[in-house]
């Protein structure tokens, strides 16, 4: 026997047990005729059919409100004062450093420091 009747001879096994399993199958419109109704499933299309025209209402009065955009009202002519708080972060508190305005600020003396010689030109120093 060679690789050619080899060959044929298994792919005809396996179409005959193929042929074999096929005809044990009943067909599948006696399965669905002889199909006795699911208890369980028996609820799902009502609650599907409920469902679906729920969100259908939803959309639809969704896309039929009116949509109601928020106004700014113009107090002045620039819109500066109205834009103040809205670009002040939340959280600016917190870059805050207590005593800031002490540590910037410039000391005064009270009393006159002393005169100390200091040339006018530096090259006149001797």
């Amino acid at each position: 026997m060679n690789d050619k009747q080899a060959q044929d001879s298994i792919r005809d096994a396996f179409q005959h047990l193929r042929k074999v399993d096929r005809n044990a199958v009943p067909p599948i419109s006696r399965l669905i005729i002889n199909a006795e109704p699911n208890e369980r499933s028996s609820w799902r299309l009502p609650a599907v059919t409920v469902g679906a025209i729920a969100l259908a209402v939803i959309g639809l009065v969704a896309w039929l409100m009116p949509v109601n955009k928020p106004s700014i009202p113009v107090f002045s002519d620039t819109y500066d004062e109205l834009l103040d708080p809205l670009t002040e972060m939340p959280t600016d508190f917190l870059l805050e450093i207590p005593g800031d305005r002490l540590a910037s600020a410039t000391p005064e003396f009270l009393t006159t420091l002393p005169d100390y010689l200091i040339p006018e030109d530096p090259q006149d120093v001797d």
